[in-house]
């Protein structure tokens, strides 16, 4: 059973693939038939959720610009694929956000995850240009090894910074602790979710897509429920190859219209490989992983 390059390869393929390539036009949008419009947005009546007291040090912080390792974010277009019933704006208002979260990440059916991490993240108090959207910072508390993973993680030590621009992270680096594998930002960015410019209703759908010459990665969004702040989101995502097999995952997720990190979520991916000698037409070795986020 492959460990981490599995791991690492899963993440990668649901993120897209690194590229400066320009988007390709996505036209599934176009022709649909848009229903009667609500100007109200989304949880406009709803008040933020409780904000934590910070440690000190990370109070103090402020978003660092000229920091170089910012994974790269592919240019996704997004676009409303059925607009669902009532239609309203939908997209992030700035508020104070101070947090703990949970990630785990594991491996087929086992019940144990293989890595647990605990993080604060919170949003910077001010912005060098506020113009260019809200900052976030996360920090590691501790982490949780489960099997397979038996060297020592120092998780206290990981630091980063993540800037969303409108409704979609345009930055987000790890700047201080252990690497990891797969890497925080990498997982931290599967759950930020973009939104679309155009409303949405309950049962609407959109779409995140990449693409490039040898892939097409895209994720589906559909909102399910609303409950004053808070989205509760069905999520789909494939990525097709032109020389490997399709990979594919589901979830759910539950959003907040003032903070761009999920609440909470949970994303299942089944990843398809073949080995290089192997018939084309035998089926492919599946690996299950599981995602999941959740409040602390």
């Amino acid at each position: 059973m492959p460990g981490r390059f599995v791991l690492t390869c899963a993440i990668t393929l649901l993120f897209g693939c690194r590229t400066d390539e320009p988007p390709v036009e996505d036209r599934s949008a176009q022709g649909s038939t848009t229903p009667e419009f609500d100007a109200t947005p989304w949880g406009i009546d709803a008040q933020p959720p409780s904000a934590l007291e910070l440690p000190a040090e990370l109070a103090s912080l402020v978003y660092e610009p000229q920091v170089e390792s910012a994974m790269a974010i592919p240019p996704w277009q997004i676009a409303v694929v059925e607009p669902g019933t009532s239609p309203r704006p939908l997209g992030y208002r700035p508020a104070r956000v101070a947090r703990r979260v949970r990630t785990s990440l594991g491996e087929g059916s086992n019940p144990q995850p293989r890595l647990t991490t605990t993080l604060h993240w919170w949003s910077f108090a001010s912005s060098d240009a506020p113009d260019q959207g809200q900052d976030f910072g996360f920090a590691g508390i501790d982490c949780e090894p489960g099997a397979g993973l038996a060297e020592p993680l120092d998780c206290a030590q990981i630091l980063g910074q993540a800037r969303v621009q409108g409704s979609r992270l345009t930055r987000i680096a790890q700047t201080r602790g252990q690497p990891m594998t797969p890497a925080v930002p990498e997982i931290l960015e599967l759950f930020i979710v973009p939104l679309p410019s155009e409303p949405v209703g309950i049962g609407g759908t959109w779409t995140a897509t990449h693409k490039t010459e040898a892939m097409t990665s895209t994720r589906r969004y559909r909102l399910a429920a609303s409950q004053a702040d808070q989205l509760t989101l069905e999520f789909e995502a494939k990525t097709t190859f032109r020389d490997q097999p399709d990979e594919d995952a589901k979830g759910t997720l539950v959003v907040s219209v003032f903070d761009p990190l999920a609440r909470s979520g949970t994303i299942e991916v089944i990843m398809r490989m073949r080995d290089p000698g192997a018939n084309p037409s035998d089926l492919p070795d599946e690996f299950p992983l599981r995602l999941e986020l959740s409040p602390e």
